[in-house]
């Protein structure tokens, strides 16, 4: 039996709830991160969204975060300040195993990584 996000995480359906918005993604860290970006731009084109290059242009930011490095984390963690004044998600590493340090940040709704395969999954575009 697969199990997807939403039976590991029970409640969590926020990609599903970004829809016909202007998304900045900002991604951090290793080429699974890039991946998993990759197929977040997949699911959010398929929910009618508008990829912008501008955090300023945009209605939502996503920031897909890494904590493996050091200097990464700091980065991110400066990233994640300059932006807690847009509505902003996290996902990635961080968003996993360091919430307590992403609160201290800012206010963002947390995507755990699995529930982005599992939406990418669920168009379609690549077998489940």
């Amino acid at each position: 039996m697969h199990e997807d996000a939403e039976d590991r995480h029970p409640g969590t359906n926020l990609i599903g709830s970004i829809r016909e918005k202007r998304v900045h993604i900002r991604s951090f860290g290793c080429t699974y991160n890039m991946g998993d970006t990759l197929k977040l731009r997949e699911v959010l084109k398929h929910q009618q969204c508008t990829l912008v290059d501008d955090p300023g242009d945009a209605d939502t930011v996503i920031v897909n975060t890494c904590m493996v490095i050091g200097a990464t984390e700091r980065k991110v963690l400066r990233q994640l300040r300059a932006l807690r004044h847009h509505p902003l998600y996290v996902t990635g590493c961080m968003a996993v195993v360091g919430q307590e340090t992403i609160k201290s940040a800012c206010n963002a709704s947390i995507i755990h990584p699995d529930e982005i395969s599992a939406a990418y999954r669920k168009i379609g575009t690549i077998p489940v």
